[in-house]
């Protein structure tokens, strides 16, 4: 199995284990638990990175979410990816995002790296991306002062396929496990499968 393959069947993995998780009540998926994000704030999360990671940065194309009105549609003012974002601001994401639109959205965005890594030059990818942390500050994408932009800024585009378009999901997927299954417990209900 070659790079491209390899990085295709992990993202389309990773959907898998996510497609379970949004069969969960709304108000499982608002549900902010202790310290942890809403399962809503970390698909919104998950899906700013890999949209801004792999278009933005990555290919240096407009982001999933400047196109067919998903910005309006999402419902939320926040257009960076949630890094470094208040506990308050991260709350009302999570209760006022759309959860429908945020559903079609992650799904774009999906296809979007899937059709991008179809076509990317693996061989080029060890390459760095000369200020890619600063582009995405300048288009609003990473908050201002975060010391993210720069780590960015000497990544290689292997970094932003591999970690933000599936590493960085795996992780948050992880949590949204937990999450989801300490709800299960808490809320009460059948827990979800996957």
């Amino acid at each position: 199995m070659d790079a491209r393959a390899w990085f295709l069947a992990g993202h389309a993995r990773e959907l898998e284990l996510e497609r379970p998780l949004w069969e969960l009540p709304e108000g499982k998926l608002r549900h902010r638990l202790g310290e942890h994000s809403s399962l809503a704030w970390l698909f919104w999360h998950m899906a700013r990175c890999e949209d801004v990671g792999v278009n933005l940065v990555l290919r240096d194309a407009p982001q999933v979410l400047q196109q067919d009105g998903w910005a309006a549609r999402l419902g939320v003012a926040a257009r960076d990816i949630g890094t470094g974002m208040p506990d308050d601001e991260a709350a009302a994401v999570g209760r006022g995002v759309d959860l429908g639109a945020l559903r079609g959205y992650r799904e774009a965005v999906s296809r979007q790296t899937r059709a991008g890594a179809a076509t990317a030059d693996f061989d080029r990818l060890g390459e760095p991306i000369r200020m890619g942390g600063r582009r995405a500050t300048e288009r609003g994408a990473i908050r201002a002062g975060l010391s993210l932009a720069e780590r960015w800024d000497r990544r290689t585009g292997e970094f932003f396929l591999s970690w933000l378009a599936s590493g960085h999901l795996y992780a948050h997927l992880g949590e949204a496990q937990h999450v989801a299954q300490v709800l299960q417990v808490r809320l009460g209900s059948t827990p979800a499968t996957g």
